[in-house]
């Protein structure tokens, strides 16, 4: 594996990490156990002038940006868990692979003790490096451990991406859960110093904010859009926001230009159905569902 030398900030991978308890056994296919499809949606009345679409039509507009301009995308999920996003990302990259947006998949996975996500799993980068040559064709790599306080970090995820980057691989990097990659607030986790004391980049919010170019794309999931960090609000191209009630449907209204009947519409919105917020656009009134 190459080190990681960035435009987005120098770092070398010298000091690779020892903190994880133990080499995996191989890699690891499995079935996500998040990920089923979603039932078919409730019967509510969304209100009048509410549209409705499938989600493979949600599809084509966050991708189409990417496909005209040959680079890097981005998506966010939001809402309350089991409604779906999950499930929708997955469906997101499958196509973002198909299509050719991405050639790698490169997941963070640290919400439960089993992985959420089909594909080779590795417990963080120091495994990745000793078993690079086995994970050479794997488009999908899930950082996982069961411990859960030996749960790689987002950055090393990132680390692996732009190192791929450098080879010319076009890269998605998944943040199944936001906030791990944060202090808790709206702002990102502070990475350790190097060994020289020079402090290194948060590498997540730079891939946001100029991966694009160099055909890194980035995904992200959450449960509390209050807790969103600005370039996750402002610099993700598409987001789609599901089922949500309380502080965190006023937050999505406050955050993605959505009207005022959002937050009552957001509380009504059933299994696999999203609005979606496309940058620098309002909303249009169309609900995205399971077809």
């Amino acid at each position: 594996m190459p080190k990681v030398s960035r435009k987005m900030g120098t770092r070398s991978k010298g000091d690779e990490r020892a903190r994880l308890s133990g080499p995996s056994s191989g890699p690891r296919t499995r079935e996500p156990a998040a990920a089923a499809a979603p039932e078919t949606p409730r019967a509510a009345d969304l209100g009048p002038g509410i549209k409705r679409a499938s989600q493979a039509q949600a599809i084509d507009i966050i991708l189409a940006d990417a496909l005209a301009d040959d680079e890097g995308t981005g998506l966010g999920c939001l809402g309350s868990m089991r409604y779906g996003k999950t499930y929708f990302m997955d469906r997101v990259h499958k196509a973002m692979l198909e299509k050719g947006v991405a050639e790698r998949l490169l997941v963070h996975d640290c919400k439960k003790a089993e992985p959420q996500f089909a594909g080779a799993v590795v417990s963080g980068w120091q495994d990745f490096v000793s078993r690079a040559a086995e994970l050479e064709g794997e488009p999908v790599i899930v950082f996982h451990h069961p411990d859960l306080m030996a749960r790689p970090t987002l950055q090393e995820v990132c680390e692996v991406a732009l190192a791929m980057a450098q080879d010319k691989l076009r890269v998605v990097v998944c943040a199944d859960e936001v906030y791990k990659g944060t202090n808790g607030f709206q702002g990102w986790l502070k990475p350790k110093a190097d060994p020289d004391g020079s402090e290194p980049p948060a590498l997540y919010p730079l891939i946001i904010r100029e991966g694009g170019s160099q055909h890194l794309s980035h995904t992200w999931g959450t449960q509390v859009p209050q807790q969103l960090p600005t370039e996750c609000k402002v610099l993700t191209r598409s987001v789609a926001i599901f089922h949500s009630e309380g502080l965190a449907a006023e937050a999505a209204m406050a955050h993605f230009r959505l009207g005022p009947e959002a937050p009552e519409l957001l509380r009504k919105l059933g299994r696999g159905e999203f609005l979606l917020y496309c940058q620098g656009q309002d909303w249009d009134r169309t609900v995205y569902g399971p077809e």
